[in-house]
């Protein structure tokens, strides 16, 4: 593993070890049905079965915050299509130019290349024309899908991302991040020189934290250059 993973893990975990030895107890005595630890947020998620060990837990000097697990996104989870809002004659997105994207790429010449953006979202859809470019796990030569840049939190047996509306706020996403279609086509987002990877841990409109934290720590053990939350 590399050293940053090791020296996370190593931290969280002598940050937890006085609560994991409480949860344990906690189990045995049905207090606890289960807990899962995270070290990239040095978290724990527990499913606790009484009211009151969370006032116990809430008043350990190690815990610095206690929050609920659901996350209800279904105010975020659809997606407009921006594709009639494209310029004919340069292919350039309008939200784009409005972010003045187009001139960092001509006169700094930066359009994120050599980043990899980690995206935690819906799944995102890596096959379509301006994405599949981008994601990490694509061989142009080939025209072969590595999926080990794709983790599914949601559904753990899909080892590709669904074509599909559950999906389509993850993959309207990587569109305004990196989104492109040849050189001058479909220009949709603001550094279409980045490749990307994804892990799904949002379903259609809901997720739960300890969904999220799991997703974190796989996001994490990639290594990507930036990591990007839309929710």
């Amino acid at each position: 593993k590399n050293a940053d993973d090791m020296s996370a893990q190593k931290a969280a975990a002598v940050a937890q070890n006085d609560i994991k030895e409480i949860l344990d107890r906690a189990l045995e005595q049905g207090k606890v049905s289960s807990y899962e630890s995270f070290f990239s947020s040095n978290s724990i998620h527990v499913i606790v079965s009484d009211i009151d060990f969370i006032r116990q837990l809430a008043a350990h000097p190690s815990v610095e915050d206690i929050a609920l697990s659901a996350v209800d996104t279904s105010s975020s989870s659809s997606a407009q299509n921006g594709g009639d809002a494209l310029d004919s004659a340069d292919g350039i997105d309008w939200g784009v130019k409005m972010v003045r994207a187009n001139s960092v790429w001509d006169e700094f010449h930066l359009d994120g290349s050599g980043v990899t953006i980690g995206i935690i979202d819906t799944g995102v859809n890596y096959k379509l024309p301006a994405l599949r470019n981008a994601y990490k796990g694509y061989d142009a030569a080939t025209g072969t899908y590595d999926t080990k840049y794709y983790k599914d939190f949601i559904d753990p047996d899909k080892v590709e991302p669904a074509a599909s509306s559950e999906n389509t706020h993850g993959t309207h996403v990587a569109g305004t991040i990196l989104g492109k279609e040849g050189d001058s086509l479909n220009r949709i987002g603001v550094a279409p020189g980045a490749k990307f990877i994804n892990a799904r841990a949002i379903s259609e409109g809901m997720t739960s934290s300890d969904v999220i934290l799991r997703a974190g720590d796989w996001m994490y053990s990639m290594h990507p250059d930036i990591i990007n939350n839309s929710w």
